[in-house]
This record gives structure tokens, C-alpha cells and sequence, in this order.
């Protein structure tokens, strides 16, 4: 089986430690430690970009598209919505979801055949882990609760008749700026995605 993340940062594996950003070294990113624990079941393809918010328009799926056939994935998970809630003035759960709704809607009108015929790859939809709109990142501006996408996320992959985990259950450890995964949130990440996929794939 071929699973294709696609995601933010936390899926590129983004260290916020440096001056300017960088990345955590492969033996420390979920991804490729999700690979190593999952190998002889699953291939894991990791599309993580800094910044990445939930694509709104064929155009910006088309790439996603072609990757997919490329990759002839099995499964495509979305793990999106942190910088969409991050670039929002008031950080709803709720317009996440509408955004994630309509990717959901895009994909399938545009590329039918990779969602519908044959059943040739499946969704997952996670919910990212919580993060903290106040931390170091964000200078002046005032505290915000954090926003859990959990409840919201899950109603689109029902709707969808997609599968879905819940990483904000793990309750993952940050880095300072409350928005990266720390290096202990990685190696947690990896374990308990391995069996949350193991469970949903039983099924």
C-alpha cells in the first residue's frame, strides 16, 4: 500500500529552532520514522510544505492530482488547516472545515476516476494536533484559545465517506512556538499514527 501525506509544515518536518527555519534531520521526522516502522506494509510518500493552506481552486489541486497518479497512491491523507486558521482574524474550526468541504468537492470533480472508479484510492482526513495562536511566532498579537478542528474535521470525512484520525487526541508535544511538532512530538507522532493506521486500514 502507498500512502501519500499531504500537509504543512509539520508534515515537511519543519524545525523552528534555527535564525531562519529549517528542518529536522530524517531519523527525527514522523514520516520517515512512520516509513521505517511501517516498512513491508506500507509506502509512505511525505508532500509537506512550509506555509501550506487548504487548496481552494482546480488549479492549485492539479498539481496534487498529478501527483497522485505519479505516485499511484492507495491512500491520500490530509493533514491541513493550521495556517488557514493562523491567517484568520478570528480562528474558526468551523471555516476550516468549509475550506477542507470544498478541497473535498474540487478533488472529486475534478479527478473522478482516482476517487470514484474502482475505488482506486481512498481518503483520510486528520485533524492536525492544537495549536497555540499566542506563541513566540506571533509577536503582539493577543492570546487566542486554541482552536481544536477535531469535531469540525470529522463531520466532513462522514459527509465524505472519508476515514479519519484525530491527532489532536495525542495532546503531541510543541516546540516554543507552540505551532511545530517538537522532536518528542515526531517520534509520538510516528508510534501512535502507526497504530491509528493499522486500525482504520482493518476496517
Amino acid at each position: 500500500m502507498k500512502i501519500l501525506f499531504f500537509g504543512d509544515s509539520n508534515t515537511y518536518g519543519y524545525d523552528p529552532r534555527g535564525a531562519f527555519g529549517g528542518r529536522y534531520l530524517r531519523e527525527i521526522r514522523w514520516t520517515d520514522r512512520l516509513q521505517e516502522a511501517m516498512r513491508g506494509e506500507a509506502e509512505i510518500i511525505a508532500e509537506g510544505m512550509n506555509g501550506r493552506s487548504i487548496p481552494q481552486s482546480r488549479g492549485e489541486l492539479r498539481w496534487l492530482v498529478r501527483r497522485l497518479r505519479e505516485t499511484e497512491a492507495d491512500l491520500l491523507a490530509v493533514m491541513l488547516g493550521t495556517n488557514d486558521c493562523l491567517q484568520m482574524r478570528t480562528p474558526s474550526a468551523e471555516a476550516a472545515a468549509e475550506r477542507l468541504r470544498v478541497m473535498v468537492r474540487l478533488l472529486r470533480e475534478e479527478e473522478p476516476a482516482v476517487f470514484r472508479e474502482a475505488a482506486l484510492c481512498r481518503l483520510l482526513i486528520l485533524a492536525p494536533p492544537t495549536v497555540e495562536f499566542g506563541g513566540a511566532i506571533f509577536g503582539e498579537r493577543p492570546w487566542i484559545p486554541p482552536v481544536r478542528l477535531t469535531d469540525a474535521y470529522r463531520a466532513v470525512a462522514e459527509e465524505a465517506g472519508a476515514l479519519f484520525i484525530d491527532t489532536a487526541a495525542w495532546e503531541l508535544p510543541m516546540s516554543f512556538d507552540r505551532v511545530h511538532l517538537s522532536e518528542e512530538g515526531h517520534r509520538l507522532m510516528a508510534e501512535r499514527l502507526q497504530t491509528a493506521l493499522t486500525e482504520c486500514l482493518r476496517d
